[in-house]
């Protein structure tokens, strides 16, 4: 093993102790924790034996294996992209409609207006 496989799985070993303790203890999502310690292990795993990366990738008609975790890489920064662009315009407008309901009930503070009233037309 090189220097560089050693110093990588004991850091990824530690990141997946964190996440399984992380579980255990219940602090938080259970289901993200999950998918952290899967994508650690896999990682992990390509590290060590590189040379079924290299099988993986041959099996699905690509030649190399960094070619395998590049294409894997670019797909998930695109749809985390997506997701990440979806959930900010999602957020936008939650502070937009708690905004209105701010200003609504601030108008109806300062001017003295009834609710009820204002809120039937």
């Amino acid at each position: 093993m090189t220097p560089f496989q050693w110093i990588t799985l004991v850091s990824l070993s530690a990141a997946l102790l964190w996440e399984l303790i992380r579980m255990r203890t219940g602090r938080g999502p259970w289901r993200q924790g999950a998918v952290r310690g899967v994508v650690w292990t896999m990682a992990a795993v390509a590290i060590a034996k590189p040379e079924l990366l290299q099988a993986a990738a041959r099996l699905i008609g690509i030649q190399r294996g960094a070619d395998l975790v590049f294409y894997v890489t670019a797909l998930a920064f695109v749809a985390t992209s997506f997701f990440l662009y979806a959930r900010t315009i999602r957020l936008q407008s939650q502070v937009t409609e708690l905004v209105r309901e701010l200003a609504i009930l601030e108008a109806h503070r300062t001017h003295g207006l009834d609710s009820r009233t204002t809120r039937q037309r």
